[in-house]
């Protein structure tokens, strides 16, 4: 005879919720796989960075924004570039963010499209801008102008750098939807910029019907495209549903390049050619340890360790290590689109940058007719060697008349110096 259980009504009752909570949890992390959002209302999460700072705080690392699109787990990646960005130049590395993110979609074979839409302001500059020669002149009003907006530009990003203050990834999305509010009406130049992102964005979720996208872009652009994007049924959200993030998912988004790039946001910075000290050089001494594991000997390391000596003010350990790596003969492009804030000057290669840096260290030692020779062999370079990423749409600025400048006036160092890069960039 078969065994049959018999339950009581209160037993009967705790199943039946307990039912209920299972099938709404179930619903729940179905919901959450595929996109945690209503089948007919497509969703957008907007990751927020700040084009200047990123980078800078370390808890807004690279791995900080790999972990974030990784929990986020986007169909499709929509970053600040222009549709029309030529792949075959390699990765662009300002705004940083973007370096993060395309590294990130590389390793998980997540598309990426750009949807940036340039002003005609910035369509019309010239590609090459062929600045001429300026004389420097250290007293001069365009001088003091820049010195009083130096100073700040350095206790602005030493803030940053020393973590004393709320710009790590995830407070910049926490604060987000509440600081929306506060932002004033948009331009116009603005408005119609955003109108043909949302357009851009647009045409990617058609590609991708009822599947989350992810967005990196500048922090202004998340209420603009919030209200564009809704007017078609699109939802955009911020990123705070899916913090915090555990220790064991940054660690996870660690890149070997990374210290290639936070090393040069350190010593390479041309913000900091006036103000070493804005930078935390113990975060530095730890990201050159940690490339010493992952690159041993290698031309990259050999490179960021002379210019931590040069920083340490041991110009005689750093110059011969320099000159060797100037003198070897090969060639170390550098892996991503140089930029100013982590590469400068942004010379194509590092021996290139090895060389520049030996004139520097000659200069300082108060040899400047041996730093002649190294500023001489630059200017030797072909016209697309030194014809180098500029900081405003995508535009390439020649470093000739940089280098002709410190061949007629050796590099001091202090404040001077970041004049001088400030004037090479036509800034």
């Amino acid at each position: 005879m078969s065994q049959r259980m018999i339950w009581s009504r209160p037993a009967m009752k705790v199943l039946l919720v307990a039912a209920v909570v299972a099938c709404v949890s179930l619903h729940q992390a179905v919901e959450g796989r595929q996109g945690r959002q209503p089948a007919d209302q497509p969703e957008v999460v907007f990751i927020a960075a700040n084009h200047n700072l990123t980078f800078l705080h370390p808890g807004f690392t690279p791995a900080h924004i790999r972990a974030l699109l990784s929990k986020i787990h986007p169909a499709a990646l929509c970053l600040e570039v222009l549709p029309d960005w030529d792949r075959r130049l390699g990765i662009p590395s300002f705004p940083q963010e973007q370096y993060a993110a395309m590294t990130w979609a590389e390793r998980a074979g997540v598309p990426v499209y750009g949807v940036n839409w340039a002003t005609p302001e910035v369509q019309a500059l010239p590609p090459i801008e062929r600045m001429r020669y300026v004389d420097l002149v250290e007293r001069g009003p365009q001088f003091e102008q820049f010195r009083e907006e130096y100073r700040q530009t350095v206790l602005w990003t030493a803030l940053r750098a020393f973590a004393e203050s709320t710009d790590d990834l995830e407070s910049l999305q926490r604060g987000l939807p509440a600081a929306v509010e506060s932002w004033p009406s948009e331009e116009t130049g603005a408005a119609i910029r955003d109108d043909r992102i949302a357009e851009n964005i647009r045409a990617v979720v058609a590609r991708y019907p009822g599947q989350r996208i992810a967005a990196v872009f500048g922090t202004y652009h998340y209420l603009p495209q919030k209200r564009r994007l809704a007017e078609h049924r699109i939802r955009v959200v911020s990123a705070v549903q899916y913090l915090p993030l555990d220790a064991e998912r940054i660690d996870a988004g660690w890149h070997p390049d990374d210290a290639v790039v936070l090393l040069g946001t350190n010593l390479d910075d041309w913000r900091i050619l006036g103000a070493l000290q804005s930078r935390n050089h113990q975060r530095t001494k730890e990201l050159l340890d940690r490339m010493k594991g992952e690159r041993p000997n290698s031309v990259l390391l050999r490179y960021y360790d002379a210019r931590w000596r040069m920083l340490l003010g041991d110009l005689e350990a750093a110059s011969p290590a320099l000159e060797r790596l100037a003198r070897e003969g090969t060639t170390t492009a550098i892996p991503y689109l140089a930029d100013a804030r982590w590469c400068w000057p942004p010379f194509r290669t590092y021996e290139q940058r090895a060389r520049f840096y030996l004139g520097v260290a000659f200069d300082l030692a108060g040899e400047h007719e041996t730093a002649l020779s190294h500023y001489r062999a630059l200017l030797r370079l072909s016209d697309d060697e030194l014809a180098v990423p500029a900081l405003i749409g995508g535009r390439r600025v020649d470093l000739r008349p940089y280098l002709e400048s410190l061949v007629k006036t050796p590099f001091r160092a202090g404040v001077f110096e970041a004049f001088r890069a400030a004037v090479a960039m036509g800034r």
